[in-house]
């Protein structure tokens, strides 16, 4: 089924993953779409992805659940959502992962109203962090399509007279 890992490589391609799995690299890419919850792939800068070892085993887990067990796409994303848990952030592991929500009981939580400060600071991330992706789109477009700009005004040294 799968053919046997070198020792210590711990990324791989698309096409690598499919080799050792027989598979499609299209399959390959289907499937992470599908399992994002499971699956992130790191992207380089030209787009290509790398999957670490932990992806390779989640891939052949799915390749099995539908393949052998004959599941459909959503039972298997059942079933792996049982088995293990989704990936968590790795710079905010306590948030809950993409496209869930925090769980809880649905009822009201018994905890003491958040701290204004946190709050603001909660706001200003948020704030930087649309900011760094407009700055990563604007970056990512070639020179000759980014809009042109006037003369910035200098920042934080008052008027000029």
């Amino acid at each position: 089924m799968t053919k046997e890992l070198p020792d210590g490589q711990l990324l791989f391609k698309t096409g690598e993953i499919a080799e050792r799995l027989d598979l499609q690299p299209s399959v390959v890419r289907y499937w992470e779409k599908e399992f994002a919850k499971h699956i992130r792939p790191i992207r380089l800068e030209s787009g290509r992805r790398l999957y670490r070892k932990g992806d390779l085993e989640i891939f052949a887990e799915i390749k099995r659940l539908l393949r052998v067990e004959r599941l459909t796409v959503q039972g298997a994303k059942l079933r792996i959502a049982q088995s293990q848990p989704p990936r968590r952030h790795r710079l905010f592991p306590d948030l809950p992962p993409e496209g869930e929500a925090a769980a809880g009981p649905a009822e009201a939580p018994q905890t003491p109203p958040p701290d204004p400060a946190a709050e603001d600071l909660r706001k200003l991330i948020g704030d930087v962090r649309l900011e760094l992706f407009g700055l990563r789109d604007y970056l990512m477009l070639s020179p000759d399509r980014r809009p042109k700009r006037g003369p910035r005004p200098a920042l934080g040294r008052g008027r000029k007279r």
